[in-house]
């Protein structure tokens, strides 16, 4: 999925998310789906490149 493609952990993509990185885990494999809220920042997630992403990741790592 995009979240290997773009080499981030399912915690780090929990954290983007603002969910657990079980929630991922559980998206992943079927077991839940994402609601209408995350589908927008999922869809976001996909177009914007690996750096955006890792950038925006390294911000909320430092503003926690």
């Amino acid at each position: 999925g995009h979240r290997k493609r773009v080499g981030l952990s399912a915690g780090d993509l929990g954290l983007l998310l603002g969910v657990s990185s079980q929630t991922i885990y559980n998206w992943e494999s079927g077991k839940a789906r994402p609601n209408r809220r995350f589908m927008a920042t999922l869809v976001a997630l996909r177009t914007v490149g690996k750096k955006e992403t890792l950038a925006h990741l390294d911000e909320l790592k430092n503003a926690a």
